[in-house]
């Protein structure tokens, strides 16, 4: 700390001269410069400052425009095929409130089970009796037998989940008409089935059954 404040003095002693004249140079140039522009004005009152002062101009209230409505529409005659009601009549539109009460139901989808048709299951309807019980009930009609006519029929049984044969309809007709579809119907309507299973749950389907009429063995039924 001694050595550099030694060495400071030394500096300030060697210089002081310089110092000394660099600021009396100063003063004169700043003298100079105030002697050579004299129009320069200092405020007589530093604490007195004027404000700028506004002028307020009344601005007229605006108006609201509002565009008048649109004319009508003209009225145009309609034509009309009856006397009751002249060519130059004004048709106006009425809203008409409608009940509830009023509207038809909405048709009803049909079931699966009005018309023949597949319906999955996994294991088919069988006769309790097996089908040689059918085999036997069959009667082949006099008619047919005397005459030596034969024929296919093929009926359409739906079976409920009970076993027993809720509808049965003919899907194929014999070429003839002696008798052959009745005989099938009175064979098979009255039996009782094991009904068919899906996932091991009885099940409602339908199942086609052919039956077919030969007079060398006029008991015999097949499928």
């Amino acid at each position: 700390m001694e050595a550099n404040q030694r060495i400071t003095d030394d500096v300030k002693a060697a210089h002081k001269k310089t110092f000394e004249l660099s600021l009396v140079i100063s003063l004169l140039l700043v003298i100079s410069v105030l002697y050579a522009m004299p129009d320069i004005h200092f405020l007589d009152h530093p604490g007195e400052i004027k404000l700028a002062e506004f002028e307020v101009e009344d601005v007229p209230r605006t108006t609201e425009f509002r565009r008048p409505p649109p004319p009508m529409e003209p009225h145009v005659p309609v034509p009309t095929e009856t006397d009751l009601l002249p060519e130059d009549a004004i048709v106006i539109p009425i809203d008409l409130e409608f009940s509830l009460m009023e509207i038809p139901p909405a048709p009803v989808a049909p079931s699966l089970y009005d018309e023949f048709t597949f319906i999955a299951h996994e294991l088919p309807p069988i006769p309790l009796a097996g089908y040689l019980a059918i085999q036997k009930r069959i009667i082949y009609p006099p008619e047919a037998l005397s005459n030596a006519i034969e024929g296919k029929v093929v009926l359409g049984i739906l079976i409920n989940e009970d076993g027993r044969s809720e509808k049965i309809t003919i899907l194929q007709k014999a070429k003839q008409d002696v008798g052959f579809e009745a005989a099938a119907i009175r064979a098979i309507k009255d039996l009782k089935w094991k009904p068919a299973q899906q996932r091991e749950k009885a099940v409602k389907v339908w199942v086609a059954i052919p039956v077919r009429f030969e007079v060398d063995q006029p008991n015999r039924w097949a499928f």
